[in-house]
């Protein structure tokens, strides 16, 4: 999180992925800290929600790593959804998935998050 304000400091343009890995990274609340800790960011360009998918299992393997999320069961599609309308209602100006796509045209910052 030092590193994105660093970015922001110095106007750097920066797109944020944020991936959903079910039982760690999915909840709404965890999705809503992440959108209001960049909403205020002017840097941020997008951010781009991701689901997770098992094809680094090989990757990881082959560098002789221990994969632990063998058993994690594909997030459903309407989570995407739902991630979307949430960071979108923070002002972040475009927020988007392979599949699902969200655009906020105005920018607008609740002024608690200023």
């Amino acid at each position: 999180m030092e590193f994105a304000r660093y970015l922001n400091n110095i106007n750097k343009p920066t797109w944020v992925r944020f991936v959903c890995v079910p039982g760690l990274t999915d909840p709404k609340e965890n999705v809503d800290n992440l959108a209001y800790f960049f909403a205020p960011l002017k840097n941020v360009d997008r951010v781009e929600v991701m689901l997770f998918h098992p094809m680094s299992a090989i990757k990881w393997e082959a560098l002789g790593y221990d994969y632990t999320l063998e058993d994690i069961v594909l997030p459903a599609d309407e989570w995407v959804g739902t991630s979307l309308f949430s960071i979108s209602l923070t002002g972040i100006n475009r927020c988007q998935s392979g599949s699902v796509k969200a655009a906020v045209s105005k920018r607008q910052i609740p002024s608690r998050l200023r």
